[in-house]
C-alpha cells in the first residue's frame, strides 16, 4: 500500500517537472523576434532561436517581421472640378529585425 502511494506520487511529480519545462521552452521562427515579459514588464529582446522561459513568471511576445499589406475602406473624394473620385490603397509595412524597431511597433503603435 506504501509503494503504491509513493510511486503515484513520484508520477505526480515527475509530470508537473515535465509540464513545467514545456511550457518553459518557446521557439522562435526566422521571420519572427520576440519580446519577453517579466511580471507585465519589459524585460528583453529574444532574437530566433529555442528560448528558456521561466513559467508563469515571463511571458513571450512574438512579433512577425515579414512584410505586411493592409486593404484600407476606399475612400472617396471631390476633385477640383467636382468630380467624385474612390480611391483604393493598399498599405504595405515591415518592422526591421533590431530591438528598437521591434519594441516600439508593440509598445509605441501610435508613434511608429
Amino acid at each position: 500500500m506504501v509503494d503504491l502511494v509513493l510511486l503515484v506520487e513520484v508520477l505526480i511529480v515527475g509530470l508537473i517537472i515535465i509540464v513545467s519545462i514545456a511550457r518553459s521552452l518557446h521557439i522562435v521562427r526566422p521571420t519572427q523576434r520576440g519580446l519577453v515579459e517579466r511580471n507585465g514588464r519589459y524585460s528583453h529582446f529574444v532574437d530566433t532561436g529555442l528560448t528558456f522561459l521561466i513559467p508563469f513568471v515571463d511571458r513571450l511576445i512574438k512579433i512577425n517581421v515579414t512584410e505586411q499589406i493592409t486593404e484600407p475602406e476606399p475612400q472617396v473624394i471631390i476633385t477640383k472640378d467636382r468630380l467624385n473620385l474612390t480611391i483604393n490603397m493598399v498599405v504595405s509595412y515591415k518592422v526591421r529585425p533590431d530591438e528598437t524597431s521591434v519594441k516600439a511597433s508593440e509598445y509605441s503603435v501610435n508613434n511608429y
